[in-house]
């Protein structure tokens, strides 16, 4: 360990493994470092220098003789990065579901999980339905890359408000018959979600029209 074409997020690296087939085994060692021994397996710390390495492992055994092995290794200590998020901190949706998106930027491939669930993931842009409970949600975000780097941006919030508002009371300033032809309409409602936002009249079958909340 770590194999052949992995990527590592630390420096010095510890590689290890076992050695197959010894018969007297008398010393390993890695990229020319003595490596610590325990019965047929190995350990040993080396620096990594450059972004790709080449680590040489050199086994010798008294009877067999020495035998080699190389094996290629990535060092990559950049976390990914999160942008483009949607939707924003304290959005309000009428649902029980909604879609958070975004964009993840790697020198490798990483992948990201939203609330613990893989999200999928087109050209870098990254998709997640993610369920809601009525109220509020908060929303964690993790980017993991191949080398095990990751990112936590802070969570936001979601809230969900699917309960209509109750209560609705209409008054009017005229009573009866009246030649007031602008009379004055006041309405109140009740809601227990995100408060009440606007009201919308419709006069004689005509289009709704909004009217001010006062």
């Amino acid at each position: 360990r770590p194999a052949d074409g992995s990527y590592v997020s630390s420096n010095p690296v510890t590689i290890s493994g076992n050695i197959q087939n010894a018969i007297d085994l008398d010393s390993v060692t890695v990229n020319g470092i003595e490596a610590k021994l325990d019965g047929s397996s190995f350990s040993a710390s080396i620096n990594i220098e450059s972004e790709v390495a080449t680590i040489l492992i050199n086994a010798t055994d008294i009877i067999i003789g020495t035998k080699s092995k190389s094996i290629t290794i990535f060092r990559d200590l950049t976390p990914p990065q999160i942008s483009e998020v949607l939707p924003v901190n304290n959005y309000w949706i009428a649902a029980h579901s909604v879609p958070v998106t975004g964009y993840v930027t790697d020198q490798t491939r990483a992948q990201v999980y939203v609330n613990g669930y893989l999200a999928t993931q087109i050209d870098g842009y990254f998709s997640s339905v993610t369920s809601l409970a009525e109220g509020s949600n908060p929303i964690y975000i993790i980017a993991r890359d191949l080398a095990g780097n990751e990112t936590h941006p802070a969570p936001f919030n979601i809230n969900a408000d699917t309960t209509a508002p109750d209560n609705l009371q209409v008054q009017i300033n005229v009573e009866g018959w009246t030649n007031n032809n602008r009379p004055v309409l006041s309405f109140s409602a009740d809601d227990s979600g995100i408060g009440m936002s606007h009201y919308e009249v419709s006069i004689d079958g005509n289009l709704f029209q909004e009217q001010d909340r006062k």
